[in-house]
């Protein structure tokens, strides 16, 4: 299948939103805590709305870094049916994501 067949298929807007989500770990509040408790379900709004606020950035970029390697996971087994070059621009767009939050 050609990835301009694909409906929606959008390799540089799919980067701008993986920047975007990264922005919003280490700058909102607000999305920091969504994060948490969406990710982290051990912990209670009150406990999340008392952290540091090194560790919620930490515990949120950790969220943003395993969803980032879901989707390089799901990535590399449907792409074999994809064309590799586009394959090979999302790759590269999930592993800079993923550095960015370490």
């Amino acid at each position: 299948m050609n990835e301009n067949s694909q409906p929606g298929y959008d390799i540089e807007k799919y980067e701008q939103y993986l920047k975007i989500q990264a922005d919003k770990v280490l700058t909102s509040f607000e999305e920091r805590v969504h994060i948490i408790l969406l990710n982290y379900p051990q912990y209670t709004h009150e406990q999340v709305l008392e952290m540091d606020e090194p560790d919620a950035v930490e515990l949120a970029k950790a969220a943003m870094r395993r969803e980032c390697e879901r989707t390089l996971s799901l990535l590399s087994v449907v792409a074999a049916a994809q064309n590799r070059e586009a394959y090979k621009k999302m790759h590269g767009a999930l592993t800079k994501s993923i550095k960015e939050l370490k």
